[in-house]
């Protein structure tokens, strides 16, 4: 429930308030330890006087945390060659969505990578982290879309009712068109 609350701005004033120490992320309390990939990762890196060995687990590690099994890829493109008897298309098809299936429930770690101007661009820990809003729960992903149909729906109705009446603003507070207008971009 913390980390629901947490986003909010009233979880952000909560951890202001109390200067971080409710509502704490993950990694500011006092038990989090770094994942073993990323520790086993800068282990290597520190022990490795061979960059080839470091650009080759940092090629291995990207290919396979960002993009599809290249096997699977081949594979694809082979039962796409394939006969289009129905039978045989359904069993394909069946055959790789199982076969990717598998890859996407395997936790597979997401190392920072460095781009050739020098910026580190991080991601999640891994490919099944909770924080990442992918693998939310069906609960929290349907009350974030709540919300925002409710804030959608709330300044689609705020608008117009707010424009009828910027004359009487303007009469009331003794302002000009524009800054009774004002209200309304607000």
């Amino acid at each position: 429930m913390s980390d629901h609350l947490r986003e909010t701005p009233l979880g952000q004033a909560i951890r202001l308030v109390s200067r971080n120490k409710l509502l704490q992320f993950p990694e500011e309390k006092p038990d989090f330890e770094l994942p073993p990939q990323y520790l086993a990762q800068l282990q290597n890196i520190k022990n490795s006087d061979d960059e080839n060995d470091t650009n080759q687990l940092e090629k291995e590690l990207n290919n396979s945390a960002h993009g599809v099994n290249p096997e699977i890829l081949s594979t694809s493109h082979s039962y796409h060659r394939q006969d289009e008897n129905t039978d045989n298309l359904w069993r394909v098809q069946t055959e790789l969505a199982q076969s990717l299936t598998i890859q996407r429930t395997k936790s597979i770690p997401i190392t920072p990578k460095k781009t050739t101007d020098g910026i580190v661009l991080v991601d999640w820990y891994t490919t099944d982290d909770p924080a990442n809003p992918k693998n939310w729960s069906s609960f929290k992903k349907s009350f974030v879309m709540f919300v925002l149909c409710i804030y959608t729906f709330t300044v689609y109705c705020a608008g117009p009712i707010y424009s009828i009446a910027a004359e009487q603003i303007q009469e009331h507070f003794g302002v000009s068109a524009v800054a009774a207008s004002l209200g309304l971009g607000l």
